[in-house]
């Protein structure tokens, strides 16, 4: 029990110590509050257990009974006074934060301008003043170059030592003071050597050296970020202003690579990024100005050896701070990296490519900025000391210069099979070891290789000018064996997307998995169709070609190029069938199973339109065929219709089958009757125009043709009748309207007398009928 009542007056004697001492340490006191209640509910489970052993005939003790209630009311009355003082501490900070508030509302701007802008913007004012009047100075001779040295250093040290003696009782106005005379330090410095060569180079590097190491110094020793905002990179300023054509730009870029060293030293100890920003943006802007002003003669080691010497130096601080800093990983420090390194990048390929240099010099540049990232990698990664996402960032720079440098080098199929290649490993990685980042950096690849790979087909089958030494052999050719890798590739991707499902679902705004599910799937389709459809396309494009006969004129077989459409139209239709079979058998995907549906129905329209089109005319040129006609047409020309007419007819049952299949959740909709009925007349339409005109009786076509389509309305309104379809005897009753419109307005005007009789009467009793099945059956109609 005295353990006990220890350890709570510790606890109550610390909790009393924390509200004098008015410290903001509220997980403190909420963990000591907690151990407090532990302790009551150990010391009350002790309590029972002792009313448990006095319960026995054992004289029992009243007054130790008394003591244990006295200290259980003690311990539940200074609770009670601990709630209350924390809730008297949470008040008081309340209205210190009103207080803070309303000072804020009331006097913060004019404190902020008085005791801050002011001083920062008189500064800035001197600085420039003084450099406006060295500038006037050397414009007009008004005193010698040593003197304007002598003068703009005496300014300088009058502005850092009055900092200086200031910096005990005005420490911010002093560090911008301080700040203010580095700056002219550097400038002056700057002019000495560049404009007037009043002190060598070495000398010049060494002050303006040791500008930077007191500039790191103060920054850091008196904690102001004002200092290395204006004593380094308030530095950019002047030269970049004050330059004329005689400046050294050597000098010039060599100063500022100084002051960019000064802010990465800066960076191991602090993480002013608004330092570092403005430092980013100044060089790259000095450095890009001067760029584009030149405009030819580029010293390709100058150029480029400048621009990696920024490159490396920011590249450098940015991960120091990272390292050291452990700095939450956001959209702008990916974006500076990302422009650091293809600015730096941009420059050398401009650099190389107008200066004409080969494809391997730039590939090779192009690679060792691969090299720079990946060496950046492999140093954070062996040593452990940055967070993923920077090692992930930089990896897949690695990857995309190592994409860059493919097309540079290579020509054609190799690109598609690198790039396709590249894609299935980092989609392999950030789905299986859960790294979006490489996932994310896999889709752009699968979209440039499928570029890539449709601009391989269209340099390889595209015969501009139908010459034999351009043609591919059918099947065995190189961008017919990258189109299979590439095909083989997708397919892995798609089973690693349906193996290794996304699980996550809740971070993203949309479902990501449910999209990635019907679009990769639609890709591989995709281009596993338009595979063999190029080559059956490619294959009839050389039969036309090789078929050239020069006589009198040129001529082609243009039976071939009928034949080319029609394999096409039936590899479409056993394309869509197996697809439909596959879903239906196996895979049982009901948005793959709607999409299945509309291309069969495209097929089958295609069928009915350019299909039956194409068809005519090769039964026509084999009818009309004569002698003096160079290319003499085959039997195939009338076989093919029946040829494609059976992948047609399966592809119209899917039509049927689908939507009973379970998966699919569809009703029976009246859609099949109608494509069938139409499929048959059209059909039937056809074969009517092909037996009369193979019998040389096509004049006759148009009255059959009409009787045809009158017939066959009867059949549907009858079947309609019979299984009482609605849609089918609507449908019907169209058809004899069309039939009838067709009648009056063309075929009067195109048959004899007798034609015209026996038309007018077929039709008649036609209708005659009609109406007697719907007047006999009515009661068989019912609405549907």
């Amino acid at each position: 029990m005295n353990i006990d009542d220890d350890v709570i007056n510790k606890i109550i004697n610390r909790l009393k110590q924390l509200e004098s001492q008015h410290i903001d340490q509220a997980t403190e006191i909420q963990s000591l509050k907690k151990q407090l209640s532990n302790y009551i509910k150990h010391k009350s489970h002790l309590e029972e257990e002792s009313k448990i052993e006095m319960s026995s005939p054992i004289i029992q003790q009243e007054p130790e009974i008394d003591i244990e209630r006295q200290l259980q009311t003690e311990i539940q009355l200074e609770r009670q006074r601990i709630i209350k003082d924390e809730e008297s501490i949470l008040n008081e900070k309340e209205s210190v934060f009103q207080d803070r508030k309303q000072k804020l509302l009331n006097l913060n701007f004019e404190k902020f301008i008085g005791e801050n802008l002011i001083n920062k913007v008189g500064i800035l004012i001197t600085i420039i003043g003084i450099g406006i009047g060295a500038k006037y100075s050397i414009e007009n001779n008004l005193v010698s170059p040593l003197t304007r040295i002598v003068l703009g250093y005496l300014s300088g040290i009058l502005l850092v030592a009055t900092g200086v003696k200031l910096l005990a009782n005005y420490k911010n106005y002093a560090s911008v003071l301080i700040a203010g005379g580095l700056a002219v330090f550097y400038f002056i410095t700057f002019f000495a050597y560049s404009f007037y060569d009043l002190i060598p180079q070495t000398l010049a590097f060494g002050l303006m050296f040791l500008f930077t190491i007191f500039s790191v110094f103060a920054a850091l020793k008196l904690d102001k970020q004002i200092i290395a905002h204006i004593g380094l990179v308030g530095a950019y300023g002047i030269p970049f202003l004050l330059r004329d054509e005689t400046g050294n730009i050597t000098f010039l870029f060599s100063y500022i690579a100084i002051i960019n060293i000064g802010i990465l030293a800066i960076a191991v100890y602090k993480y002013w990024r608004y330092s570092f920003y403005i430092a980013f943006a100044l060089t790259w802007l000095i450095y890009n100005t001067w760029y584009c002003e030149q405009t030819n003669n580029l010293d390709v080691n100058f150029t480029i050896g400048f621009a990696f010497l920024f490159f490396i130096i920011f590249y450098i601080t940015f991960i120091v701070n990272k390292i050291r800093r452990d700095s939450i990983f956001d959209i702008i420090d990916i974006g500076m990296i990302l422009l650091n390194a293809f600015v730096f990048y941009g420059i050398g390929y401009l650099t190389l490519i107008e200066g004409e240099y080969s494809k391997e010099a730039v590939t090779l540049f192009t690679l060792f900025n691969a090299v720079i990232h990946f060496a950046f990698t492999i140093f954070l990664y062996k040593r452990k000391l940055a967070e993923n996402k920077i090692f992930y960032l930089l990896s897949g720079l690695v990857l995309v210069f190592l994409t860059i440098s493919v097309p540079i080098y290579f020509d054609g199929n190799w690109v598609t099979s690198i790039w396709i290649f590249e894609a299935l490993l980092l989609f392999w990685i950030g789905r299986t070891k859960s790294q979006k980042a490489y996932e994310y950096l896999a889709y752009p690849l699968i979209v440039f290789a499928a570029g890539s790979l449709t601009d391989d087909w269209n340099n390889a089958y595209n015969y501009i000018n139908g010459d034999k030494d351009e043609f591919v052999q059918f099947l065995f050719n190189s961008t017919f064996l990258t189109s299979i890798l590439f095909l083989i590739t997708l397919f892995f991707i798609n089973k690693i997307n349906f193996s290794n499902p996304i699980t996550d679902k809740d971070d993203a705004w949309w479902d990501t998995s449910d999209f990635l599910n019907i679009l990769l799937p639609a890709v591989f389709i995709g281009f596993l169709y338009l595979t063999f459809f190029n080559e059956i396309a490619n294959y009839w494009s050389m039969r036309f070609y090789e078929s050239k006969v020069t006589a009198i004129q040129t001529e082609y077989n243009y039976q071939l190029q009928s034949f080319g459409t029609m394999s096409l139209i039936i590899y479409s239709h056993i394309f869509l069938i197996l697809c439909s079979f596959i879903n239906m058998k196996w895979t049982k995907i009901r948005s793959v199973g709607k999409l299945n549906l509309m291309l069969n129905i495209f097929g089958i329209f295609m069928f009915l339109t350019l299909g039956l089109a194409v068809l005519s005319s090769l039964h026509s040129q084999y009818v009309k065929y004569d002698t003096t006609q160079i290319f003499e047409p085959s039997k195939m020309n009338l076989y093919i219709r029946y040829i494609a007419l059976m992948p047609a007819l399966i592809l119209l049952s899917t039509l049927y089958f689908y939507p009973r299949e379970l998966f699919m959740k569809m009703k029976r909709t009246r859609i099949y009757n109608i494509i069938l009925a139409f499929f048959i007349l059209m059909f039937l339409t056809s074969e009517l125009y092909h037996i009369l005109s193979h019998f040389s009786v096509e004049e006759s076509s148009k009255l059959g043709i009409t009787i045809l389509w009158s017939v066959y309305s009867l059949a549907c309104i009858s079947l309609g009748i019979w299984k009482n379809i609605k849609h089918l005897r609507i449908f019907a009753i169209v058809l004899f309207s069309i039939a009838l419109v067709k009648l009056f307005l063309y075929d009067i005007s195109h048959v004899n007398t007798i034609s015209k009789t026996i038309l007018f009467v077929s039709l008649g009793v036609l209708l005659l009928i009609i109406s007697f099945l719907y007047n006999k059956y009515k009661h068989l109609i019912q609405d549907v």
